[in-house]
């Protein structure tokens, strides 16, 4: 692999040879594990494991050489990894094999830390859980207005089901003469940035799947992360039996 594509890829990787032994790291492995590159080359790859895995690491290779079976090699697998201070991080390992004229054996490691990922997931599990259990409706909205989540509350409210209404456009749950205006307030909002509904409450008329129109009160939050469109979150409340 040429040495300037080592170093643009933002990816942990690392090579070995047969016996486990460091040949090659780029700048993102070094970046990941706080290692220099005199530390790592001719270093076997275990000092990047944690002690509870690389008592097994040399037996994967020896396994591999003496029986051809890829247990490892050529799949992605999570385990986790340990930097040089000591600290360990959850990452996915995906190992492939090169074979030069020589027969000799490369392994090519690229390493993908997932501690964002896997935070991401477990706030996602929480945040579904919150969503089912909570009696208020909740639907959130792309910056386009297509429906990207619809809790069981919204589901008993409007009697649709999640799955007739994802990635629809929001206009589904509103009667004709909100609707045709809709797309043009998030397009105005996108244009300019003024809020006029955003991060305020505010009384509409809403039609359920039977055609019917009730009063609401709804709560609209923006939600923004770098380099994302926004996504929109309404909070929502049947207002029909208010005095």
């Amino acid at each position: 692999i040429d040495e300037a594509v080592v170093n643009l890829t933002a990816i942990p990787l690392a090579t070995i040879d047969e016996l486990g032994t460091i040949k090659r790291v780029n700048r993102a492995l070094l970046m990941e594990f706080g290692y220099r590159m005199d530390e790592l080359l001719e270093q076997n790859i275990k000092c990047l494991t944690p002690p509870e895995i690389l008592v097994h690491h040399d037996r994967y290779l020896a396994d591999y050489k003496r029986t051809g079976i890829k247990k490892v090699i050529g799949f992605a697998r999570r385990v986790r990894a340990r930097r040089k201070n000591g600290s360990t991080f959850p990452v996915e390992i995906t190992v492939n094999e090169v074979v030069d004229v020589d027969k000799n054996n490369t392994y090519i490691g690229f390493i993908r830390n997932l501690t964002e990922e896997l935070a991401l997931e477990q706030s996602f599990l929480v945040n579904n859980t919150c969503l089912e259990i909570s009696t208020t409706p909740m639907i959130a909205i792309s910056h386009m207005g297509r429906i990207i989540s619809f809790s069981a509350a919204a589901e008993r409210v409007w009697g649709y089901k999640r799955e007739e209404v994802e990635d629809k456009n929001i206009k589904i749950l509103m009667p004709d003469h909100i609707a045709i205006r809709h797309d043009g307030y998030l397009g105005n909002y996108r244009k300019t940035g003024v809020k006029k509904i955003i991060d305020s409450v505010s009384h509409q008329e809403a039609k359920d799947s039977r055609g019917r129109h009730f009063p609401v009160e709804i709560s609209i939050k923006e939600v923004k992360k770098d380099g994302q469109n926004s996504k929109f979150v309404g909070y929502i409340r049947d207002t029909t039996l208010d005095d």
